[in-house]
């Protein structure tokens, strides 16, 4: 019988100094708001109730980060943001896997001319090591991009093979 083997790996996609910026930027429209609210009427306490609303879903929802979990042949992927906040956003079997591939393999281009779907759970930062993992359900192809550590690609790779399913060679 096989080991158990239980990896993790976390990533964390490169932001945007506007999507750093944007909870500062509706607080500083709250406080405006405010300033106005306090010359003109009453009323224009509505306009900051909302951009201070605004702002702290934005900020609760800034920094995330992706942690990568594979354990025997299920893997998961969760969000955390703020370095608190965690929702599990995909689980599945390796088996239900249909390819396992670089991003930008040849491969894959035959998966994206059924209408494959992309969902990018990667760092986006150019130069990783950035591997798509395709699922199939009935006609509906999506592919995973994620950034994988060289431990994890490898196991996810052999986990696989083991399943008859298609991993690019040579990687």
């Amino acid at each position: 019988m096989e080991e158990s083997k239980y990896l993790e790996c976390i990533v964390r996609p490169e932001q945007t100094a506007a999507q750093s910026r944007k909870p500062l930027l509706w607080f500083v429209g709250a406080a405006l708001w405010f300033v106005i609210s306090l010359f003109v009427a009453w009323i224009a306490l509505l306009p900051m109730v909302v951009c201070l609303v605004l702002g702290i879903l934005a900020k609760r929802k800034s920094h995330p980060e992706y942690e990568y979990t594979l354990m025997d042949s299920d893997f998961a992927v969760d969000i955390i943001y703020n370095g608190t906040r965690r929702k599990r956003i995909l689980e599945l079997a390796l088996k239900s896997a249909a390819a396992f591939a670089p991003l930008g393999d040849d491969e894959l281009g035959t998966y994206e001319r059924q209408g494959m779907k992309t969902v990018d759970y990667s760092s986006g930062r150019e130069g990783e090591n950035h591997w798509v993992l395709v699922t199939k359900e009935g006609k509906v192809c999506t592919g995973y991009i994620l950034t994988l550590s060289e431990e994890m690609q490898k196991e996810i790779r052999r986990r696989l093979r083991m399943e008859g399913i298609y991993v690019k060679v040579g990687y």
